[in-house]
C-alpha cells in the first residue's frame, strides 16, 4: 500500500482529553496527514496520524476521498467538497487554508522520536514547575497579612509562571504548561 505523509507544522490544538490540558504536557502538536489507496478506486485520508483516537475515544477510521465535478480530488464535509491542492513539484499540499509538507517515512519516523522525548522533557518540566508552585503556594500570605505581603507574593507567583511557561517551556517545542 502506497501512503503519503505530509507534514503541517504550525501549532494546532488537537482534540485532547480535558485532563491532558489541565495537566499540562504537550497539547499543541503538528498534524502529520496520510493519504492511503486502499484499492484501485478508494482513496483514505487520515488527518492527523499522531492521534490514535478520535476525540470521543474511538479507533479513528479514514475518510474517504471524493472526486468532485470539475475532477478535482478533495473531502466532502457534508455541505460541500473542500478541494485538496497538490503543487506542481508535488510536495506541498493545500487543503482550505492550511498548507502542508510531504515528509517521507522516514522523516516521520525521527520526528515521532523527536516528538515523544520533547512530550517527556516537558512532562519533568511541568514536574517541576508544580512543585515550585505548591513549595510558594505553602509560603502565601496568610489571612489578614499586609496588602505589601499579597503584592510580593503575587510577584513570586508571577514571576515562577513566566519562568516556566514562557521561558523553559518554549525551549521544549510543542511543550505549554
Amino acid at each position: 500500500m502506497v501512503v503519503h505523509l505530509f507534514l503541517n507544522n504550525n501549532k494546532a490544538l488537537d482534540f485532547l482529553p480535558i485532563n491532558s490540558i489541565k495537566n499540562g504536557g504537550i497539547t499543541e502538536r503538528p498534524t502529520v496527514l496520510s493519504i492511503s489507496k486502499e484499492d484501485s478506486k478508494t482513496y483514505l485520508l487520515d488527518m492527523n496520524i499522531l492521534v490514535e483516537k478520535d476525540p470521543y475515544g474511538n479507533k479513528k477510521t479514514g475518510n474517504v476521498l471524493t472526486l468532485g465535478d470539475k475532477g478535482e480530488v478533495g473531502i466532502n464535509n457534508g455541505l460541500m467538497l473542500i478541494p485538496f491542492v497538490l503543487s506542481e513539484n508535488g510536495k506541498t499540499l493545500r487543503i482550505d487554508n492550511k498548507a502542508y509538507t510531504r515528509i517521507s517515512e522516514s522523516e516521520f519516523e525521527k520526528f515521532k522520536t523527536d516528538l515523544a522525548q520533547n512530550e517527556q522533557l516537558c512532562k519533568k518540566l511541568k514536574t517541576e514547575y508544580d512543585a515550585a508552585y505548591d513549595s510558594l503556594v505553602k509560603e502565601s500570605p496568610k489571612w489578614g497579612a499586609s496588602a505589601a505581603e499579597h503584592e510580593q507574593w503575587s510577584k513570586q507567583r508571577d514571576n515562577l509562571r513566566k519562568q516556566y511557561r514562557e521561558e523553559k517551556a518554549k525551549q521544549i517545542p510543542y511543550c505549554r504548561i
